[in-house]
């Protein structure tokens, strides 16, 4: 991007440059967190079915 030469101003085609750079960041970011909360739903449910797994055998000595 180019200095502008009064503060404050800008042509068109640099607030258009600004506002695609911050669409992209904005996706980018809704696309880690989806990322991240899909990873901690992973981690919850194979907890969730190691315990269920470990109650069904209880006694079973697979478990010691």
């Amino acid at each position: 991007m180019q200095a502008c030469p009064l503060p404050g101003k800008r042509s068109g085609q640099t607030l258009q440059t600004i506002y695609s750079a911050f669409e992209r960041l904005l996706a980018t970011e809704g696309d880690r967190r989806r990322a991240h909360r899909a990873a901690r739903a992973r981690a919850r449910r194979a907890v969730r079915s190691r315990a269920r797994h470990r109650r069904l055998h209880e006694g079973s000595g697979a478990f010691p």
